[in-house]
């Protein structure tokens, strides 16, 4: 009894110490605990990194292999000698895609890690870019003691250029929400821009491979990447040509498509939209673009569409980010971590 009587006494005599003192504890776990996700991604990364050459190439073109089934039709009608030479064409860019994409989600990790501790955002973003950089740099002479594999300045490059996206966009998504939250008016050309953008790609790239130059600009990418282009005579050249050109076409029609996506969805968190009834708005908005589009260029609609849905995720997922990270509960419920 006199213990539970003093401890009674004791949060009666020194209520507003206890409380606070039991709050700073929660939140000096809860940020610690911010740094669990960016650490098991670089995990991630680290493993792939960690794989020898031959293993690395399997499993890559092994993806790109179903990748191209899933959203090429004409890759899929394609014989054997075909599609291994798509994969040879296409495995340089998807490797970059990558790297781009797995330093793009690192930032956006990083960045939600750093907030407890950085307040001001820009030196919480030279933080996380400085992070992002040596990390990449890190991975890379990994990659040297590896057998098969070999560590260069330009893969780095190419992750702090995945980085450079993920900060473009969560810039312009925090600008946004100042602007509104201040009740500033946006100008519609600005809101409407990356709409625009969306639009005028999905115009013109798909003709870059009905146009006069689509050939010579696939026969040096073969001559690039395929190891036996120069083994071949001038009608095996052309049989190569012939058979690879439909799939790049429909490639770079899933590649526009996913970029209208991306880009309408972006509109729509400008103009303020919340995050829900704007993916559904630009799911159904880039959709029946993709159909007109599929129709003007002779293309199949279903790659389309999954690269709207793929696109469109990607948006949501670093528009939700943002919101986390300057909304979060575990971060504004005390003075110490407000913005």
């Amino acid at each position: 009894m006199r213990n539970v009587s003093a401890w009674r006494f004791f949060q009666d005599r020194f209520p507003t110490r206890y409380k606070e003192s039991s709050m700073t504890n929660h939140f000096s776990l809860a940020r610690f605990l911010l740094w669990i996700p960016p650490l098991l991604w670089y995990r991630i990364i680290w493993g792939f990194s960690a794989q020898t050459a031959s293993a690395s190439g399997k499993v890559s073109d092994g993806l790109l292999h179903r990748i191209l089934i899933v959203l090429s039709p004409a890759y899929a009608r394609s014989e054997a000698d075909i599609q291994g030479a798509a994969v040879e064409v296409l495995s340089f860019f998807e490797r970059k895609a990558a790297h781009m994409f797995l330093y793009f989600l690192l930032v956006i990790l990083l960045l939600a890690a750093l907030a407890p501790f950085v307040r001001n955002i820009l030196r919480r973003s030279a933080a996380a870019g400085v992070f992002c950089a040596v990390l990449a740099a890190l991975d890379e002479i990994h990659q040297t003691f590896v057998p098969g594999r070999s560590g260069a300045a330009r893969d780095v490059a190419v992750d702090l250029a995945g980085a450079a996206i993920a900060y473009g966009i969560w810039f312009l998504l925090r600008w946004v929400g100042a602007a509104r939250r201040d009740r500033r008016r946006l100008s519609a050309i600005r809101t409407w821009m990356p709409a625009g953008i969306g639009l005028l790609s999905a115009c013109i790239l798909p003709h870059l491979t009905q146009s006069a130059f689509s050939h010579p600009v696939f026969e040096r990418l073969c001559q690039r990447f395929l190891e036996n282009w120069e083994t071949l005579d001038a009608a095996g050249k052309i049989a190569v040509l012939e058979g690879i050109s439909p799939v790049m076409k429909e490639m770079l029609y899933a590649g526009t498509a996913g970029l209208l996506g991306l880009m309408t969805i972006l509109t729509l968190a400008m103009r303020g939209w919340p995050l829900l009834r704007s993916i559904t708005v630009s799911v159904s908005t880039a959709a029946l673009a993709a159909v007109f589009f599929a129709g003007l260029h002779s293309c199949c609609l279903i790659p389309g569409l999954l690269s709207i849905a793929m696109s469109v995720l990607l948006g949501s997922m670093v528009w939700a980010s943002c919101i986390l990270i300057v909304k979060s509960k575990a971060l504004l419920l005390h003075k110490e971590f407000q913005m």
